[in-house]
């Protein structure tokens, strides 16, 4: 059976050990504009950050809640405390087959960004951690995620998450990890 994700009327809440997995909120586009403006992430997902608009973080925010209400795909905001101010986003979806792979079943890939002010403290790892737990909750055995060679950051924040290289090309690092708790 391919994997998939519950559906409901609101993402629910999400513990890991350090950050609140929780659901985006009309709050979060200020936040969300400013980190789509930074020209690491705006490398790193390859959109000019002269391009950001808040009317787009407003959209993904209700497309993302639409998303949850289908089971299509989770999108979390990450904070550091249950009201906290959004510090990054992670999120899940479901795909052909696994990233880099020519051939296989439906996978769930997961994909993750922090604000410029959360990097380096531990955070991107922790809610990378407890979306990974939440997949092995909801049934999925395994997770993938794609990372370009040179974002040595997110390489990082992968393996400290269980992650581990299963391809690569010329581009990108292909890891999975079992989904499940740490």
């Amino acid at each position: 059976m391919p994997p998939q994700f519950p559906a409901g009327d609101a993402a629910p809440v999400v513990t890991g050990d350090r950050v609140i997995l929780c659901a985006l909120e009309p709050r979060d586009a200020p936040a969300m504009l400013e980190n789509d403006r930074d020209p690491e992430t705006a490398a790193r997902f390859g959109w000019d950050p002269g391009d950001a608009a808040l009317w787009r973080c407003e959209q993904t925010i209700e497309q993302a809640a639409a998303m949850w209400r289908t089971g299509e795909r989770v999108v979390f905001a990450v904070r550091e405390s249950a009201g906290g101010p959004l510090a990054g986003i992670v999120d899940a979806q479901i795909r052909p087959r696994p990233p880099g792979a020519e051939q296989g079943g439906p996978a769930v890939e997961l994909s993750w960004t922090t604000l410029p002010a959360a990097r380096g403290r531990g955070i991107a790892t922790d809610a990378v951690r407890a979306l990974v737990a939440y997949c092995g909750g909801v049934g999925i055995g395994r997770v993938w995620a794609k990372i370009d060679h040179d974002n040595a950051p997110s390489l990082a924040v992968a393996r400290a998450a269980g992650f581990t290289e299963v391809a690569r090309d010329d581009r990108r690092v292909f890891l999975s990890a079992p989904a499940g708790p740490p």
